[in-house]
């Protein structure tokens, strides 16, 4: 019983996933535009291979979010999609 209480305090967390995946992709996509401005500025006088290391880290990074994305909300919201009223699951061809 304390268990589901405590749960329902932190229902809203659980709510909140989806738009936190989003943010940390735009985080990624932003930090990544960043850095390529800081290529191209030639007169900047940040260092290039700090900028090239940049690049290398968030890569993977940006990577793992979009994956962890397609398979948790576009694999998942297609296949509830497919569901039927009785609990069957409609098959298609690529299944």
């Amino acid at each position: 019983m304390d268990y589901a209480v405590s749960l329902s305090r932190y229902r809203w967390l659980l709510a909140c996933k989806r738009l936190l995946t989003t943010a940390q992709i735009v985080q990624f996509l932003l930090i990544l535009g960043h850095t390529a401005l800081q290529m191209v500025v030639e007169d900047c006088g940040f260092p290039v291979e700090q900028t090239v290391a940049q690049i290398f880290l968030v890569l993977p990074l940006l990577t793992l979010f979009v994956n962890f994305y397609a398979k948790e909300y576009v694999t998942r919201s297609n296949a509830k999609k497919r569901e039927v009223a009785n609990g069957y699951s409609i098959r298609s061809k690529e299944d």
